[in-house]
């Protein structure tokens, strides 16, 4: 965002209406205040044919659309990447889509004719035209991304999240994560890591969302973003995998503020995991759960995000996985109970997309409905008395 600015002739404005009271009075109000040559949007989350989130996008672009009938509308995103031609297909008002990481890609499209920008589609009368694949982008180099926005209350934020690598080698077959940012990490240069949180330090924050897909992947170059955290002693969490976990990385994450764990689970059995791929097994997350003691008395919570309805489970399966989370709570632990949802661009979801919905998953939703009528239930009724723990449920 800072390249850009020097270049666009109108400059540059930046509204998440995310934290926005009004979200369509905000939009035409920054709309209304220039002629933007350009209009981006973000679609990060959507399951497609999902009509209440897909007509919500609709939305959005037919506003701009509307508002300023010259301006192109550029659509980027995770969500965009992985379905770029039906999104576009469905939302017409849509001139340009961006595949993949955007950053070198955005500022290309608006200097240079779209049939020499790489990693994009667009429009040409009625047809779509893709360009070719963009190389990865250079991830250590790229500058520091910019907040203080005018039109940013960041007040009104929580937290921030950054990034410290990019890529993931794990390959799990349902998740599209390779396909987004590759199977070969991309490492952030350490001062710029450092350069970033003093900035943001600067603009009052002093909580943080790493977003990395595992952030203590490499455990090495984990531990030298936690010693640069250590000299902020800010609070902060991001994605873990209960694999890499010892009594000294425990006492380095508390010593550097950080609060909360979150670990994403598919489900209690190895089975499943093994048709998943995940390289997770439940004796690793039990041995985890029995330094529960430790992580307690430095203040760390763990915090489960556990799938349901997975490719591959039955009711033996979904039993398991009840079991382990009746484990953690007695461990006096966090849980999410997430519904699964078959991903493109991961291997099964290309495998189920030819005969099945992608936004249905067909073993519960199909066979076990109940189970997601019990799940409130469970949290808000059953364990709160058991446990007095407060689980939450979500995704259904």
């Amino acid at each position: 965002a800072e390249a850009v600015a020097p270049l666009v002739r109108s400059g540059v404005r930046v509204v998440d209406l995310n934290i926005s009271d009004n979200p369509s009075q905000e939009l035409e109000r920054i709309l209304g205040q220039e002629k933007f040559d350009f209009v981006g949007v973000n679609i990060r989350n959507i399951f497609f044919r999902h009509n209440p989130q897909i007509d919500q996008w609709r939305s959005v672009v037919r506003t701009i659309k509307t508002v300023l009938p010259h301006s192109k509308i550029v659509a980027g995103g995770a969500a965009f990447s992985l379905l770029p031609e039906e999104i576009m297909a469905t939302i017409e008002d849509l001139d340009i889509g961006v595949i993949g990481e955007g950053e070198e890609t955005f500022l290309e499209l608006m200097h240079k004719p779209l049939s020499e920008v790489k990693g994009i589609v667009y429009r040409s009368g009625s047809s779509l035209n893709f360009t070719p694949p963009r190389e990865r982008h250079d991830f250590k180099n790229l500058p520091i991304p910019k907040r203080d926005w005018p039109d940013l209350d960041l007040t009104r934020y929580n937290m921030l999240n950054m990034q410290t690598k990019r890529g993931c080698v794990f390959g799990c077959r349902h998740c599209p994560m390779s396909y987004l940012e590759g199977t070969t990490l991309r490492f952030r240069d350490l001062s710029a890591i450092q350069e970033e949180i003093k900035y943001l330090d600067s603009l009052g924050f002093k909580k943080i969302f790493f977003v990395d897909n595992i952030f203590n992947f490499p455990m090495d170059y984990s531990l030298k973003v936690v010693d640069i955290l250590k000299k902020f002693q800010w609070e902060w969490t991001g994605y873990f995998k209960p694999d890499f976990f010892n009594k000294d990385y425990i006492f380095a994450l508390s010593a550097s503020g950080c609060r909360n764990i979150r670990i994403s689970l598919e489900g209690g059995s190895d089975k499943v995991h093994r048709y998943l791929g995940t390289s997770i097994s439940v004796k690793a997350l039990l041995r985890l759960l029995g330094l529960s003691g430790l992580l307690h008395k430095h203040k760390l919570n763990l915090s489960f995000g556990i799938y349901i309805g997975l490719p591959g489970e039955n009711g033996i399966d979904f039993l398991k996985t009840l079991i382990l989370a009746f484990r953690i709570l007695l461990k006096r632990h966090s849980i999410l109970f997430i519904s699964f949802w078959l991903f493109p661009k991961s291997e099964i979801g290309e495998k189920f997309q030819r005969s099945r919905s992608l936004t249905q998953p067909p073993f519960y939703r199909k066979h076990l409905a109940f189970v997601f009528r019990f799940l409130p239930v469970l949290q808000f009724k059953i364990l709160p008395k058991l446990l007095g723990k407060r689980v939450r449920t979500g995704g259904s």
